[in-house]
């Protein structure tokens, strides 16, 4: 049904499409209703739909309250208006003074409201209340009850509220709640001219936000014309003559957040894992009672001033993101909170403190000040204090994220003072720094054995020859968590000594790209480099390899924290010189016990990240002796094999060292030495008289860097 306009005008000219003004009861049902506005007056009672009604629709024009229950001086009580249905919708086009989408007003302001005050009450399933200016006025004892998914969008203010009046906005917990636009306590009343309106600034006002779809974003104050000013004013506290206000609450559970605009009173606060995010902007907070279960509290102004009568946290975390804000507690109780800080200057200070298992935790540029002055760390505890005594810290605990050079800092503070500080290094510098170890390790690699390189000499027949052969393998790094995988490929040209034909000498280029994994980024890999070789073949099946090889190891790795990503090349050598013999036994078989030493060094380095860090890695050394043995059977076209070898690095030791540009500084230290075990298979063949194909499987157990899988395929022609 819709209700209509019967250009009525009340005494305070907001105009409605009905006004009751006299104690009778007024009825309106149906699926859909609509009207322009309704006012109720003089102890009348309007009632509009109920449980099978689909929609309430009100909307006031730019002159018009759309819901008014009022009474004024003599007239009868129960004023009242009630509204039913599954979806409601409240709105007024208007902004000026005397409109708003709800108004209440009792024309009382006793402490306790009296019997049968005015009131208006929405109960549905979702609920939309709406103004360009105010949406919702209590004025004078009067009651407003709002229960149902609820959204209140309001230019100015979402409430208006004096004079003891109620609001109440999902007080069951039961429905989301989103409300946009402040909470004022206010009146123009002033001392000799009462302007119509009651003196009293302080109503009731219980604000529950229930859910993650639950928002308020506004504040909450008072105005009032302050003894010998001019006009209505902002403030945060009242005085003798306007009173205080003590009936605001909001109640916040289930995720629920509110985004605090600017300057904020509030008298309680109960919240259970929800957040609370303090705007920039934002001078001051006043809080009387805070109740904080597993709720974020977001302080991103600088220079804020948040105040706490009494609070009682538990499990919560307060993030003073702004510079130089200011946490002021008189009583705190609870446990297991954290506070972080990005500044040494934020301060939270605690008239009295029943806390237990409080923890100051600083960013990591706190972390990089503690590891150039040690002292930052009680600065940090500090952080949280006394009132009485800013340098006695009421922390129990502090600690601190990675920074860019620093690691995680942890202490325990004891009376005030920090000790039992413990330190562990920057994870991702330290995954950089592996990469020294994963440099060497490669390198390590790549000056394998001989036999490897150029078994198939022991068939050739031709004078020169002619090879190129690929590896591809892995290697891990466990203890730091680096993996790297690699393509090594190898063309090279020897010939026999005219001079000694048992003597074979060439010469090699190779290439290899690798990419290594490691926490926190990746690593490509890039090695270029040349090699001179010879070997000894004896008649009784003796053999000497030598080789002497230079690369340059170019390296482009890519990180998230910590010093930042980085560029560098640098030049390596190695000599290796490897003895053995071939023993043959019966129906083919052969065994041929080896020995070899190889010494190889990655020269020093210096580079700076992208994040202005400076790295300096100091040379590497690395000399390998191996022990082993290859059992082979000859076959028609070669022979197989497997081999195994013990093998021990008498060196591996690796640092490198980061400083950012305020000094701090820090140093990461491998040892890559030790043994290890080697075992493989594989098959030299000869395709032809000329042509010779071989191919190897290797793996290796125990030390601290292993190769899981490498297999490698290598063809040489001689003539």
């Amino acid at each position: 049904m819709e209700v209509g306009d019967f250009g009525l005008k009340d005494r305070t000219d907001r105009y409605s499409a009905l006004a009751v003004l006299s104690p009778s009861e007024v009825v309106f049902t149906g699926r859909t209703i609509s009207t322009k506005a309704l006012e109720a007056e003089g102890g009348a009672k309007i009632v509009v739909g109920d449980a099978d009604t689909e929609s309430v629709t009100i909307a006031g024009d730019e002159n018009t309250t759309g819901l008014g229950s009022l009474r004024f001086d003599g007239e009868a009580g129960g004023t009242s208006i009630t509204v039913t249905a599954k979806n409601i919708d409240v709105s007024t086009a208007g902004s000026g003074d005397g409109v708003s989408a709800i108004w209440g007003q009792n024309g009382t302001q006793s402490e306790t409201a009296p019997e049968g005050a005015a009131s208006v009450t929405l109960k549905g399933d979702t609920i939309h209340i709406q103004s360009p200016g105010t949406a919702i006025v209590a004025y004078s004892n009067s009651q407003i009850n709002i229960n149902g998914d609820t959204t209140v969008d309001a230019g100015d203010y979402a409430v208006d509220a004096r004079g003891n009046s109620t609001v109440n906005i999902n007080t069951d917990g039961a429905h989301s709640t989103v409300v946009n636009g402040d909470i004022v306590f206010e009146t123009p009343n002033t001392k000799g001219d009462g302007s119509g309106s009651g003196n009293i600034i302080n109503a009731n006002v219980n604000l529950n936000l229930t859910g993650k779809d639950s928002v308020w974003t506004g504040r909450s104050y008072e105005m009032y014309t302050p003894e010998g000013g001019t006009e209505e004013t902002e403030k945060y506290y009242g005085d003798d003559y306007y009173g205080h206000v003590t009936g605001l609450k909001l109640t916040m559970k289930d995720g629920a957040t509110w985004n605090a605009t600017g300057n904020n009173i509030m008298n309680e606060l109960d919240a259970e894992d929800s957040t609370i995010n303090v705007q920039e902007g934002t001078e001051y907070v006043h809080v009387g009672t805070a109740t904080l279960t597993g709720t974020t509290a977001n302080i991103d102004a600088d220079d804020s001033d948040v105040y706490v009568d009494t609070m009682k946290a538990t499990d919560s975390t307060f993030n003073l993101n702004g510079t130089n804000v200011r946490l002021s507690v008189d009583k705190l109780s609870g446990s297991k909170d954290v506070i972080n800080t990005g500044s040494l200057d934020n301060k939270v200070l605690v008239g009295e403190k029943d806390a237990e298992d409080l923890t100051v935790h600083g960013t990591g540029a706190i972390a990089d000040a503690i590891r150039k002055d040690g002292a930052n760390a009680q600065k940090l505890a500090d952080v949280a204090a006394l009132k009485s005594d800013p340098g006695t810290s009421v922390a129990d605990k502090v600690s601190t994220d990675e920074g860019t050079v620093a690691g995680r800092y942890e202490a325990d503070v004891k009376d005030g003072k920090v000790t039992n500080v413990r330190y562990e290094q920057n994870r991702t510098n330290l995954a950089v720094s592996n990469m020294a170890v994963a440099n060497l390790v490669l390198w390590r690699q790549e000056n394998n054995d001989m036999n490897k390189r150029l078994g198939e000499l022991r068939d050739s027949e031709g004078q020169q020859g002619v090879w190129a052969r690929m590896v591809r393998g892995e290697a891990k790094y466990g203890q730091a968590g680096l993996k790297n995988q690699y393509n090594y490929y190898q063309v090279g040209y020897d010939t026999k000594l005219s001079t000694n034909s048992r003597w074979t000498v060439g010469a090699a280029f190779n290439k290899t790209d690798g990419t290594t994994t490691f926490q926190g980024g990746t690593s490509d890999n890039d090695h270029h480099g040349v090699a001179l070789y010879g070997s000894y073949l004896g008649d009784k099946g003796g053999f000497v390899d030598l080789i002497a090889k230079y690369s340059n190891l170019d390296i482009d790795y890519n990180v998230t924290g910590g010093a930042g990503s980085g560029d560098y090349d640098v030049d390596a050598y190695s000599l290796s010189a490897e003895v053995g013999k071939r023993f043959h036994g019966s129906h083919g078989f052969w065994i041929e016990p080896q020995a070899e030493l190889t010494y190889g060094s990655v020269n020093s380095v210096d580079y700076t990240t992208d994040n202005d860090v400076h790295v300096h890695q100091d040379s590497m050394d690395s000399f390998v002796g191996r022990l082993g043995f290859s059992l082979g059977k000859d076959i028609k076209k070669g022979h197989v094999y497997a081999r195994a070898s013990y093998l021990y690095d008498f060196d591996g030791d690796t640092d490198v060292t980061m400083t950012d540009t305020q000094g701090v500084s820090d140093s990461y230290k491998h040892d890559i030495g030790g043994s290890w075990w080697e075992i493989g298979i594989g098959t030299n063949l000869n395709l032809s008289k000329a042509t010779h194909m071989y191919m190897d499987l290797e793996k290796t157990y125990g030390g601290d860097v292993t190769t899981p899988w490498q297999w490698g395929l290598g063809l040489r022609y001689s003539f």
